[in-house]
């Protein structure tokens, strides 16, 4: 694989499909005006992804993340029923998802990874 390729089509149609309640990370820009802004914002987010990925640098902001605890499952008095998760820049899990998909795709097409392998592959369960 070559190069990843950023169009502002992928960066908008990302953006489009955002939740738009989930919760703001470090930049504290939420999702639903990157959701609103779509069209608006894929050419300048397509221009940023590119060079942040052809210079092997982000933007600062984008390497913090707010840590958080999620109630899992039994009583809420121990620690152990809870699971850590990590709120990043919604711009930089914007840019992980397209290069997520272009590598997924490039592997399905030369067989380096089979369909089998749900793991890997969203919407399948990989407790097969």
């Amino acid at each position: 694989m070559e190069n990843i390729l950023f169009t502002p089509s992928a960066v908008q149609m990302t953006l489009q499909n955002l939740k738009p309640t989930s919760s703001v990370g470090p930049d504290q820009i939420p999702n639903l005006l990157l959701k609103s802004l779509a069209f608006e914002l894929s050419h300048p987010l397509c221009h940023i992804f590119d060079m942040s990925f052809k210079c092997h640098q982000l933007p600062q902001v984008w390497k913090h993340a707010f840590e958080t605890q999620v109630f899992k499952n039994g009583t809420t008095c121990e620690a152990n029923n809870y699971r850590p998760i990590s709120l990043t820049s919604t711009c930089c899990r914007v840019m992980k998802h397209i290069i997520n998909k272009q590598l997924l795709d490039y592997l399905l097409k030369h067989r380096l990874i089979t369909k089998e392998q749900h793991g890997f592959i969203q919407r399948k369960s990989s407790l097969w």
